[in-house]
């Protein structure tokens, strides 16, 4: 976002050979975190929970 804050952003890249980019939606009211690690780590979770909500038994719990 800037100097001192980080947006965590998931980004989906659909179709094995035209790959279109699309970011997810926000996932929380906490859009904005101190650290790149702590944004890339939510980035990473929201990614599994949506990947999970589609293929597990939706329980996206970790």
């Amino acid at each position: 976002m800037n100097g001192s804050m980080y947006r965590p952003v998931a980004v989906l890249l659909d179709g094995p050979v035209d790959l279109t980019e699309a970011e997810l939606p926000n996932d929380t009211d906490e859009i904005a975190y101190r650290t790149e690690a702590e944004a890339l780590r939510h980035a990473e979770q929201q990614a599994m929970r949506w990947v999970h909500d589609r293929t597990g038994t939706g329980q996206a719990q970790f």
